[in-house]
């Protein structure tokens, strides 16, 4: 461990009190870890002030002001339309020692009554939004943490004619996409329109890419948390393809468990919330065991147990 290691920030997410916020998975930790990476362009731009849309956990906001702590005092704001995920933001803060004087928590829709009065204030704006596709749009609180709609773009669409408007000269926009948001059309059109130069960086894990086990199954051990109802015992052992998504999984155990409306939550190691798009196989890479196996518990609450 380096000198500079800037740890992830402790979270604890309880569903009575903070209700359906995201936990922190796999995209959030990829967005860490690009900050982490970017830390000495941060730090150049003395940046005063950042806005995370959708701060959900707060675990992205307070990694970003344990990242200057030592460099210049940041005022971070967070908006959320969870109430709930404000309060676990906040929560965040205390677990590490951040002082609540370098927050704002605003209950809102994206930045509704910041604009027009940040305009080309923020230094970084962070956002990772609900980019997966869906055939409807978000219908409920549950659905809007990860539902994107057709094009996984919903809420960035509505965002992107004022992003330059509340950028600071040298402000930086930070934004979580997959290839099929359509990436390159939202570089090439958008920015061309929007006045917003450009710079792509794929961030990607540690662990190395499933070709190793591309052409094999793997056999997922499911086990109930809470009162989740028990699998039949024939699909306690349930073998798929390592291209599955946690997505896909949710749907099958749907109907494996006959449950029609309420939500599925995927837990590995317990605390680990893997995000919708995440592959079966990139999971088996990082927490599978020798055999082709992995375990994975389920719940209707998206806290463990």
């Amino acid at each position: 461990m380096t000198e500079n290691y800037i740890p992830t920030p402790e979270y604890k997410i309880d569903s009575e009190l903070h209700g359906n916020v995201y936990p922190p998975s796999e995209d959030t930790f990829l967005l860490i870890d690009a900050l982490a990476k970017e830390k000495d362009t941060i730090i150049s731009l003395n940046p005063l002030i950042s806005l995370e849309i959708g701060c959900g956990s707060g675990v992205v906001t307070c990694f970003l002001q344990k990242l200057l702590k030592t460099k210049n005092l940041l005022s971070s704001i967070c908006t959320d339309l969870n109430l709930c995920a404000l309060n676990c933001t906040k929560e965040t803060a205390k677990l590490n020692s951040i002082g609540l004087e370098f927050l704002e928590f605003i209950h809102c829709d994206a930045f509704g009554p910041l604009f027009p009065r940040l305009n080309n204030s923020l230094d970084l704006l962070l956002l990772n939004p609900p980019y997966v596709l869906t055939k409807e749009n978000p219908k409920n609180e549950k659905d809007i943490c990860f539902a994107g709609g057709p094009e996984g773009r919903n809420l960035l669409n509505k965002l992107l004619p004022f992003i330059s408007k509340l950028l600071s000269p040298n402000g930086i926009f930070y934004l979580v996409a997959i290839k099929e948001n359509n990436i390159f059309d939202l570089i090439s059109i958008k920015n061309s329109q929007l006045k917003l130069s450009s710079n792509i960086k794929e961030i990607q894990s540690n662990t190395p890419k499933i070709s190793t086990i591309s052409s094999n199954k793997i056999t997922l051990y499911l086990k109930p948390v809470g009162n989740a109802p028990q699998l039949k015992k024939e699909f306690t052992k349930y073998k798929v393809d390592p291209n599955w998504t946690i997505f896909n999984l949710q749907q099958t155990l749907r109907k494996l468990l006959g449950v029609k409306t309420e939500p599925i939550y995927l837990f590995i190691k317990e605390a680990f919330a893997p995000n919708p798009e995440s592959t079966i196989g990139s999971l088996y890479q990082c927490f599978g065991t020798e055999g082709g196996i992995l375990y994975i518990h389920y719940g209707l609450t998206p806290a463990w147990g």
